[in-house]
């Protein structure tokens, strides 16, 4: 990324963190705030509500009118983070001890919950003539996140998932959430129906290859990059799509071998690494980033609505820095 958009952005980023922190103002009960602004303040790259702020740019709006939106974004992913660390019982997010390792389940569940409300406490307060149509697109898209997690659990319990099932999951857990950073820019930043449209499907695009990405960095990713546990989801048993590819393309006596490892418990570094052949062998590996670069080549596409800014060429290098991301 060019060295003026990278300050830019960065700029973005600490106005997001003093939003959020400007909300959580309060004190008491410090059991439920402190934890609170310690999931706020992890750290990460921002990229969903920069996504908010930059198409909000792209169709003419000052991004200084829609940081309270950006803000609401980011709480909600937190709020995502916290739960889904508990979930998947891991213990290290963003290079340091996840909310619930820090305190405990409870007080982690508390603060997530009291995250995902604190987002639509700031959001409905953004002046806007579409707040009432933001606000019930927010809802929409959260409830489609949750409904995707429930399908990620499930498969877990499931030995036959199908890849279409999994895209399906993907599109909700994680697309939606990046279509309505996008939609959101675009909706508060009164562009037309046209470009909401393609900037959703920017979003959906950019959210499965994110999400794929994430598969494959779980694997072949470093944990001191990642700041997380590297194979967490081959150790909760989840069916990403590498698995999933795997089991569709290898060899009965293959599927055999990975079935072993995703019903086995106490997976260490040399099963990781064995499992990481398999997919080689069945050409997963190769197949999988082919998979990201098509998404990433549809969310380019719908680019081509919006006029030639700068804010349009920050969106086309976010695309770059996602196919290349280490973490």
């Amino acid at each position: 990324m060019k060295e003026a958009n990278r300050l830019k952005i960065d700029v973005w980023r600490e106005s997001i963190d003093r939003r959020m922190l400007a909300w959580i103002d309060s004190q008491e009960p410090a059991s439920l705030y402190e934890p609170m602004r310690y999931a706020v303040t992890a750290g990460g790259k921002k990229l969903r509500p920069l996504l908010l702020l930059l198409f909000g740019e792209a169709v003419g709006s000052d991004p200084e009118t829609l940081f309270d939106a950006a803000a609401a974004i980011e709480l909600v992913h937190d709020f995502s983070l916290v739960h889904d660390d508990i979930m998947d019982h891991d213990s290290l997010r963003r290079g340091r001890p996840t909310v619930h390792a820090q305190w405990d389940e409870s007080i982690a569940i508390l603060a997530g919950d009291c995250l995902l409300v604190y987002a639509f406490r700031v959001l409905s307060s953004v002046p806007s003539p579409h707040a009432i149509a933001a606000v019930q697109r927010f809802a929409e898209d959260i409830i489609g996140v949750c409904e995707g997690q429930a399908y990620d659990k499930a498969f877990e319990n499931r030995d036959s998932v199908a890849i279409k099932e999994y895209t399906n999951m993907i599109g909700l857990k994680t697309g939606r959430l990046f279509a309505l950073c996008c939609e959101l820019g675009v909706l508060l930043g009164q562009g037309t129906p046209e470009e909401q449209k393609q900037a959703r499907q920017y979003g959906l695009q950019l959210g499965f290859a994110f999400q794929v990405q994430d598969d494959l960095l779980d694997l072949v990713g470093k944990q001191e990059i990642l700041g997380k546990d590297v194979g967490s989801d081959l150790k909760e048993g989840k069916k990403t799509f590498l698995i999933l590819h795997a089991l569709e393309n290898g060899t009965p006596e293959l599927c055999r071998q990975l079935y072993a490892f995703l019903h086995q418990k106490n997976l260490d570094e040399r099963d990781i690494q064995q499992v990481i052949g398999l997919l080689t062998e069945t050409g997963t590996l190769q197949q999988t980033k082919k998979v990201i670069a098509d998404a990433l080549t549809k969310a380019r596409a719908a680019l081509e609505v919006f006029r030639l800014t700068p804010a349009r060429g920050i969106l086309s290098e976010v695309l770059e820095l996602v196919e290349e991301r280490q973490a």
